[in-house]
C-alpha cells in the first residue's frame, strides 16, 4: 500500500500543476488492468473518468515503479503489479452491487467486505467522511462479530431488526468474523466504487 503513496508524492514533487486525480484512481488503473490483462490508455480513461492526460501521466509512474510495462496491445501488469493488487485483494474484496434500502439510498448502490479489520471500526464516521470527500453521498459501516452484523451506534444485530436486509448480506459477501462490510451510495456507479474504496482504505492504512 505504501508503493503507491509514494508513487503519488513523487508526481507531486515534479515540477508543474498538481495532479488531479488520487491514490485511488492508481490503485483503480491497477485493478483494471489486473481484471482486464491488457488495456489500452483510450480505454482506461473510459473506464477510469480520468483525461486521458492523467492517465498518461500514471501510466509512466507505474511504468518507472516497474508495476506494469507497456505493449502494442496496451498496458499490462509485471510481477510485481500482480503482488501488489495481489496484496491489496488479500484485504479488500471486490465491488458488488447492493439493493436500495434505508442503508443503500443513492442511485447507485456498492458494498466492500473488508477482512479482519472490525477492532479498527468506531462508529463508522470516519469510513463516511472518507467515502464522502471520495464522491460518494453516503456510506454506512457494518462489523459482522459472534454471527451477529452490528451497525455502530444504531443496532447490535441487523439480524433481529431487518431479517431480509441480513440475509442479503451474508448471501452478498460472506462475512467472517472480524470482517467489515461498507455499503456506499453515489449518484453513479463509478462513485459509489470510489467511495468504497476509500472507505475501506480508511480501515487498512
Amino acid at each position: 500500500m505504501e508503493t503507491i503513496k509514494k508513487i503519488i508524492k513523487s508526481i507531486e514533487k515534479t515540477k508543474g500543476p498538481a495532479p488531479s486525480f488520487s491514490f485511488l484512481d492508481v490503485i483503480n488503473i491497477l485493478e483494471i488492468i489486473w481484471k482486464t490483462s491488457v488495456i489500452g490508455r483510450q480505454k482506461l480513461s473510459i473506464e477510469t473518468g480520468l483525461g486521458e492526460g492523467s492517465v498518461r501521466t500514471i501510466i509512466k509512474w507505474l511504468k518507472k515503479w516497474g508495476l506494469i510495462e507497456t505493449t502494442k496491445l496496451g498496458c499490462k501488469l509485471t510481477k510485481k503489479g500482480k503482488y501488489l493488487i495481489q496484496g491489496i485483494k488479500s484485504k479488500i474484496g471486490p465491488s458488488l452491487p447492493v439493493s436500495k434500502s434505508f442503508l443503500a439510498i443513492g442511485d447507485s448502490n456498492v458494498g466492500v467486505l473488508v477482512k479482519g479489520v472490525g477492532d479498527k471500526v468506531k462508529n463508522g464516521i470516519e469510513q463516511r467522511d472518507a467515502a464522502i470527500k471520495a464522491g460518494a453521498t453516503a456510506a454506512t459501516t457494518i462489523i459482522f462479530r459472534k454471527k451477529s452484523l452490528i451497525l455502530p451506534s444504531i443496532t447490535n444485530s441487523i439480524n433481529k431488526e431487518w431479517p431480509k436486509l441480513a440475509e442479503e448480506i451474508y448471501r452478498t459477501f460472506q462475512p467472517k468474523e472480524n470482517d467489515v462490510i461498507i455499503i456506499c451510495s453515489a449518484k453513479n456507479k463509478f462513485l459509489a466504487e470510489k467511495g468504497a474504496i476509500a472507505a475501506a482504505w480508511s480501515l487498512i492504512e
